[in-house]
């Protein structure tokens, strides 16, 4: 016990990022027994580069094919680091701000030389900055690019959070952003009346959201004022990279401000 908390105590002298890879690395070593099964060829994990025979099933309820035991990233991680990897290799000097960030898909990030990487998430030790995206303390205009995955949902304002990633992205800068969305619903569900874990589990589909994003949720982004394109998985990806990366078809929205 007394181990574990002077280990507890080193951490917290270390740069945050630096803590959230080591808190990474030590979960990866205590995973590696459970692992062994699924050491092989066949598959590779987008984000850390480890070779799968197959990818660890996962989530509620249970989805085959979902987590990379190294380094914590499922599908859509795996998705954004490879859709991320495409569209920023040949940019100019990029500063980017990542929302909530995923340590799996910053360490992709934050290896292409060119990106000046921030993140923001309104827990003080998930990030390197601490925020909440409905009221940002950042100045107007100021990032190139913007990563905002499955975030949204979580968010009591949405229209006010939009508004914010408009805010704070430079004139011809990009936001990419995803949502978990039932394509089958012409109009985004959402009920603030309903607080209860349970019933917003019943309701929503996890006990931390606050709505069901439907077929409407482009136009939302655009009342905010954002031109938007959508891309498919199989837009950006062909079979191949699919199978290899074992990516969940999902669509990723192409976020760029409308003029003023």
């Amino acid at each position: 016990m007394g181990l574990k908390r002077a280990l507890k105590s080193l951490l917290k002298l270390l740069p945050k990022q630096t803590r959230l890879y080591v808190g990474q690395h030590l979960r990866w070593m205590s995973r590696k027994k459970e692992a062994k099964p699924y050491f092989g060829e066949g598959r590779v994990c987008a984000c850390c580069g480890q070779h799968w025979r197959e990818f660890v099933p996962a989530g509620s309820p249970q989805r085959p094919g979902e987590l990379c035991l190294r380094c914590g990233g499922g599908k859509r991680q795996r998705l954004m680091a490879h859709f991320l990897t495409e569209q920023l290799k040949c940019r100019p000097p990029t500063k980017l701000l990542h929302f909530a960030p995923e340590v799996s898909l910053t360490r992709v990030v934050r290896r292409l030389p060119h990106v000046e990487y921030n993140s923001i998430d309104i827990s003080p030790d998930a990030a390197l900055q601490q925020g909440d995206i409905q009221d940002l303390p950042l100045e107007p205009r100021t990032f190139d690019v913007l990563v905002c995955s499955h975030v949204l949902e979580h968010v009591p304002d949405d229209a006010k959070a939009m508004s914010e990633l408009r805010r704070v992205l430079k004139r011809d800068g990009v936001a990419y952003v995803m949502v978990p969305q039932d394509f089958d619903r012409d109009a985004t569900y959402e009920d603030p009346s309903i607080t209860d874990p349970k019933a917003r589990e019943l309701a929503f589909g996890q006990d931390d959201h606050v709505r069901i994003y439907g077929r409407d949720f482009p136009d939302r982004l655009r009342q905010a004022g954002f031109s938007v394109e959508s891309r498919r998985t199989k837009d950006f990806a062909d079979p191949a990279t699919i199978q290899l990366y074992d990516l969940v078809d999902d669509v990723i929205y192409i976020c760029r401000p409308s003029p003023d």
